[in-house]
């Protein structure tokens, strides 16, 4: 097996491709070392000029300059032969480079043979033989010429050392000029990319700006959003404060109309029970007058002069028995459609008229019948006819309404103001721990109506109002509406403590707040 590698591996060498490459590597190689020497050479015979030029400046000097020239009439003796072997090796390597051309040729055209005889293996073989003659050949001039380069080599040497300084300094200057250069390149490509980074900041720069300007813009626009959500907040929380106290209100207005309503149910019982009696009394009156009638009729027989006065007296007893019939139906259908359609505060308005209507018809036929209250005892009628009357003045010196107050309370600025202190007053003279709750602020509005009351008092030492209508708008017209809120929320106690005053008027109100 190795030998047949062997003959392969031999083969391969015999080649025309190999030899050509082989040879084309051997004169690349020598080629440089020629140039080398031949500089060499060429400086050795400069400096040998220069010292034949210089003079001794004494007898051992002279001895040694002698001998040196001696020493470089071998050298150059040397060199001659030395020149006249490379001169004979150029000439051979001319004849190589011939051989080389012609090796070329032999190659191309056995490629050009091989491209188109491949199908004939004979004429191949011989193609191959003839090259790998020929490669053997140009081995044995590669090795001759290896054996005389490797001769001059040894001979040079002693030449070698002498320049060996210099060509040291020189490789040390080259290596130095060959440092400063790759600085300069590595500094000019740190240069370049600090360059290429610096403009890489710069962008980032300019879109940082942009990002910053857009936050800021952003920025506004939350600030503005805020300012609105803000805004819409505050106006929600106040809608929502004076949906609060209407409503608070609304219930207080309830409850009074409630206790108004259920006043009224007691009030019309007693009513239909008066009634009741009026209508036995009626009944009476009736069973009266027949027997008037029949003592008038004979009266009538026993006294003539009698006659018109009996008449005059029993149309006088039917037009009163009418009469109350007539006001009896109308009481009940008005009392029945007012208490349907309105309800609490109106029912009672609506029941207070109708008695007032019944006591006015009442008082013109108690007139008439005191023309016949000689004639006829009438004592019960006549007590009954008194309580009504009674009756109907209590009912009309009623006290206050709510609604009338908070009337009040919505045209007069001034009276609100004038309320709130009236119920800061209350509060800080009740106690936390009393047991009536209606007579401090509730534990909602204490915190607001403490506050309200301080300003408008400002410091009075009897607690009394000390600003104006027009200094509280000037400083917040919002107070205003705080006030009345606060008032109308608690017009339900301002009309509990009305009594039995007449209708609403500023100068009562006034006088009202300040009883407070």
């Amino acid at each position: 097996m190795e030998r047949e590698k062997i003959k392969i591996k031999r083969e391969l060498e015999n080649e025309p491709e190999f030899r050509v490459d082989n040879l084309e590597n051997l004169m690349a190689f020598c080629t440089p070392e020629i140039e080398k020497r031949m500089n060499f050479y060429q400086q050795e015979t400069e400096k040998r000029k220069q010292t034949k030029t210089e003079e001794p400046t004494n007898y051992t000097e002279h001895q040694t300059v002698t001998e040196l020239k001696k020493k470089i009439s071998e050298l150059k003796n040397q060199v001659l032969e030395k020149d006249q072997a490379i001169e004979e090796y150029c000439e051979k390597m001319k004849g190589l480079e011939k051989e080389i051309q012609e090796s070329k040729l032999h190659k191309w055209m056995d490629t050009k043979i091989k491209e188109d005889m491949k199908d004939t293996l004979s004429q191949m073989t011989l193609s191959n033989k003839l090259l790998r003659q020929q490669n053997a050949e140009g081995n044995r001039m590669a090795e001759e010429l290896s054996r005389k380069i490797s001769a001059c080599e040894e001979e040079k040497k002693m030449a070698d050392w002498v320049i060996d300084d210099m060509e040291r300094r020189g490789l040390e200057n080259v290596l130095y000029i060959q440092d400063l250069r790759r600085q300069n390149l590595e500094a000019s490509r740190s240069l370049e990319e600090l360059s290429r980074r610096i403009s890489a900041c710069e962008e980032e720069k300019r879109m940082a700006d942009r990002d910053q300007e857009e936050m800021k813009r952003r920025e506004a626009e939350n600030c503005r959003c805020v300012e609105d959500l803000r805004r819409q907040n505050l106006d929600a929380n106040q809608k929502v404060d004076e949906l609060r106290d209407r409503l608070l209100a609304c219930e207080e207005e309830k409850n009074i109309a409630d206790r108004f309503r259920e006043e009224m149910e007691v009030r019309e019982l007693d009513l239909w029970g008066r009634l009741s009696r009026a209508e036995q009394s009626v009944e009476e009156m009736k069973k009266r007058g027949l027997e008037a009638c029949k003592a008038a009729e004979v009266s009538v027989k026993r006294f003539g002069n009698v006659v018109p006065i009996a008449e005059q007296l029993c149309e006088l007893l039917k037009m009163r028995v009418d009469d109350l019939v007539s006001d009896f139906a109308e009481f009940r259908n008005g009392a029945t459609t007012t208490h349907e359609e309105e309800g609490g505060v109106h029912a009672s308005k609506a029941l207070e008229l109708t008695l007032y209507d019944q006591s006015t018809k009442s008082k013109k036929r108690h007139f008439q019948e005191t023309q016949i209250i000689d004639i006829i005892d009438c004592d019960e009628v006549e007590d009954s006819v008194e309580r009504s009357k009674c009756a109907v003045e209590a009912n009309k010196r009623k006290g206050i309404f709510g609604a009338d107050m908070a009337r009040a309370f919505m045209e007069d600025d001034e009276l609100c103001m004038h309320a709130v202190c009236a119920l800061y007053r209350r509060h800080l003279s009740t106690p936390e721990s009393v047991e009536r709750p209606s007579r401090r602020f509730y534990h909602f509005e204490a915190s607001r109506g403490r506050a309200l009351g301080d300003y408008l008092i400002n410091g009075d030492p009897e607690l009394s109002l000390t600003r104006s209508v027009d200094e509280v708008k000037q400083k917040d017209p919002d107070i205003i509406n705080q006030c009345r809120s606060l008032a109308i929320f608690y017009s339900s106690y301002f009309t509990a403590l009305s009594g039995t005053h007449e209708p609403l008027s500023r100068s009562l109100s006034l006088e009202l707040v300040s009883d407070v």
